[in-house]
C-alpha cells in the first residue's frame, strides 16, 4: 500500500509520524541494523495494535448493528488504513534490515582472513593409486556367454 505523507498527516499521531517517515526511502538508508531493529519492534507494535483495534470495532459494529454487512463507521475506515499502513512500514523496515545484514556478511566474509591471518587452505587431495591394466577378454568363440573368457 503506497501512502503518500499528506495521507499519514491526516491519519497518524506525531510519534506513529516519526515512524512512518523513518520509513520512507531517504530517510531509511540512514538506519544502521541496530536502529532498524528497534523501528521494526515499534512498527510492529503499532500494527498488532490497530490490527486488534479493527477487530474489536468490527465486533461492535457486529453486536450494534446485528448484521456482518452493517454499515462501517469513519473510526474503522481509519483504523483500517492505519493497520496497513504499519504492514507496509514494516515490510520496508525489514526489506532494508536483509540488505543492511546481507551486505555486512559479505563485508565480514571479505575482511574475516585478513584480520584472523593468513587464510587456511584445504589440504591437497592425495594422488589416487593407478589402476591395474586387466586383461582384455577374448571374443566369443561360440553363441553362449560361457565361451567368453580371458586371452592369455
Amino acid at each position: 500500500m503506497t501512502v503518500h505523507r499528506n495521507q499519514a498527516l491526516k491519519l497518524l499521531t506525531a510519534t506513529e509520524l516519526d515512524v512512518f517517515e523513518a520509513s520512507l526511502a531517504e530517510n531509511l538508508r540512514a538506519l544502521d541494523a541496530r536502529q532498524l531493529r528497534a523501528k521494526i519492534r515499534r512498527a510492529r507494535t503499532l500494527r498488532d495494535k490497530y490490527q486488534a483495534l479493527l477487530r474489536r470495532q468490527g465486533i461492535a459494529l457486529l453486536v450494534r448493528t446485528a448484521s456482518k454487512t452493517g454499515r462501517s463507521g469513519f473510526a474503522e475506515e481509519h483504523t483500517a488504513q492505519k493497520a496497513k499502513m504499519f504492514e507496509a512500514v514494516v515490510q520496508r523496515f525489514e526489506k532494508r534490515l536483509a540488505g543492511v545484514e546481507a551486505a555486512a556478511a559479505r563485508a565480514a566474509g571479505r575482511t574475516a582472513p585478513a584480520r584472523i591471518g593468513a587464510a587456511e587452505k584445504p589440504a591437497p587431495k592425495k594422488p589416487r593409486p593407478a589402476r591395474r591394466v586387466t586383461a582384455r577378454l577374448a571374443p566369443a568363440t561360440s553363441g553362449t556367454a560361457k565361451a567368453r573368457t580371458r586371452s592369455p
